[in-house]
């Protein structure tokens, strides 16, 4: 019989152990960490493992699980591997915005109108219908060995795992505070240990030594990466990916790309390491033109409405977009940019003009980049600008930020679609909290995103500053933090004042008549 999941708090401990008796009892079996984790096991890894091969993820909402960071990192676990989330409720509580995304549409089970024993057997039910009988692996304190398809071809873009040898000199040139859970043994290295793989390194200090060589970690959709090692290397030891959300990261079998497990950024074990691979280089900006015409902008009412109620919005985040109803409006032919404005472009800007750096650029890599900031972070959208830096950009650069309706006419195209691509929302095209990214992207990346005439990131990545009816700054398109099926809408928008910054929040430039027979037509 299938297995079943249980992800809970542990204030919420005898309510777990009854539900686990509960599914015991009717012929389910049951993996809870409490009854499968033994001495010794990775515990990062047993749980991604159980979440990966169980027919159903079972949730038990209260107050401590809905701000438990534990129980978030299962339910993200559980979505990536897309398996069937079952929220039951134990106590009333509100849903953190950390689960909101994940269980928004979700029915709720109400352990308290019905109990235990119904939802053991209303389980047991939809698993046998599923035709679900896969069975629970053995939890054993063996090592994990990840499964090994033959070796691929190796390609241009294969890279070895950095070394010991390798990880040793960025350490030293950055005066970090040396190999972190290195014994004393383990230095000097001896013979040929300086060309073995590192591991005990976390993704921070994967991401450290990235930026010192001017490369970065690959994606969650980097394609196998396989160079000078054998089988039993790759066998042996997983990999660091630059996927996942904020704080927890994937980490790979480097043979098939397949997550293992999914542990937080810090976290430093034994059999995990990392490659860097070449940086993406900066886009060139390229003009888009929008035809002057008649269109319809605004708000959908019915469908934001479904929307909003779907999210559990509150009314004070919902009734500015709902004020904006539909209306046609006359516009005029514009040339928008298809990027937002990159860091290798603003620190052109800052340089010419002597403006200041955002805050996450340092002048500790001018020396070795001639740019205060690492490669990997060029070709990214600036962030941490607010509006009025936007705007001195725009004059330093005779451009101007969006309109709103300039910016909603760009993203819903034509005719008038809800996103970029279309009317259905797929976060395959986009970089957001549902594309399991984590981090910011490169301006260029997610071209099966483009509008109508060919303008990227209009969803997803980072919010754009654009100026709203009163002259006043918003915000559109969502962000790499954000669920963008709500946020990514065209028509939706966060008021917020004009001095605001964040990690998650950029601009795009539009150029006005004088330009636009240099534009590309899309």
């Amino acid at each position: 019989m299938a297995m079943i999941f249980i992800s809970y708090s542990h204030a919420d401990q005898d309510a777990a152990r009854e539900l686990h008796h509960a599914l015991v009892a009717s012929g389910l079996q049951c993996w809870r960490d409490e009854k499968c984790i033994r001495a010794g096991d990775d515990f990062a890894v047993e749980i991604t493992r159980a979440i990966r091969e169980c027919a159903t993820f079972v949730l038990l909402l209260s107050p401590a699980s809905s701000s438990s960071d534990y129980v978030w990192k299962e339910v993200a676990i559980a979505h990536h591997f897309r398996r069937p989330i079952t929220p039951v409720l134990l106590a009333k509580t509100v849903v953190s915005d950390a689960l909101l995304p994940y269980v928004v549409r979700c029915h709720y089970w109400d352990l308290g109108r019905r109990g235990v024993r119904d939802l053991a057997l209303d389980l047991r039910a939809r698993v046998i219908g599923s035709g679900d009988d896969r069975g629970v692996i053995s939890v054993t304190n063996q090592e994990f060995k990840p499964e090994m398809p033959a070796m691929p071809q190796p390609s241009e873009e294969t890279v070895p795992l950095v070394t010991k040898n390798a990880y040793l000199a960025s350490v030293h040139a950055l005066n970090r505070c040396g190999l972190p859970d290195w014994s004393d043994t383990d230095l000097p290295l001896q013979g040929d240990q300086g060309g073995e793989p590192v591991t005990r390194v976390s993704w921070l200090d994967a991401l450290a030594y990235c930026d010192w060589s001017g490369g970065c970690l690959p994606t969650g959709s980097a394609h196998a990466l396989l160079a000078n090692n054998t089988v039993s290397d790759a066998a042996s030891i997983l990999e660091w990916r630059d996927a996942g959300n904020e704080h927890h990261k994937h980490v790979c079998d480097p043979c098939t790309s397949r997550v293992v497990a999914i542990m937080d950024r810090g976290t430093r074990t034994l059999n995990v390491g990392f490659r860097c691979i070449t940086a993406r280089k900066p886009p060139t900006r390229r003009w888009v033109l929008i035809e002057g015409g008649t269109y319809h902008v605004g708000t959908d009412v019915r469908r934001f409405s479904q929307l909003a109620m779907r999210y559990r919005l509150p009314l004070a985040v919902t009734r500015p977009v709902l004020n904006r109803s539909m209306r046609q409006c006359v516009l005029h032919a514009y040339a928008i940019g298809d990027t937002c404005v990159t860091n290798e472009e603003y620190y052109t800007f800052t340089k010419a003009s002597g403006k200041s750096w955002p805050p996450h650029w340092d002048a500790r890599w001018l020396g070795r980049f001639h740019h205060p900031f690492p490669p990997r972070l060029a070709s990214l959208p600036v962030v941490n600008v607010s509006a009025d830096q936007a705007q001195a950009y725009c004059i330093w650069s005779r451009t101007r930020l969006p309109s709103w309706i300039e910016w909603q006419r760009a993203a819903t195209g034509p005719t008038g679609h809800l996103y970029p691509w279309g009317s259905e929302y797929s976060p395959q095209r986009c970089n957001s909290a549902e594309s399991e990214r984590g981090s910011l992207a490169s301006a260029d990346e997610y071209p099966l995103g483009n509008s109508a005439e060919g303008v990227r990131q209009l969803c997803g990545n980072v919010a754009q500053w654009i100026v709203g009816p009163e002259g006043t700054f918003e915000l559109r398109g969502g962000s790499w933090r954000l669920p963008c099926e709500l946020w990514g809408v065209a028509y939706m928008f966060r008021q917020v004042e004009s001095g605001y910054c964040a990690a998650d929040v950029g601009f795009r430039v539009v150029s006005d008549q004088e330009y636009l027979p240099r534009c590309s037509r899309g």
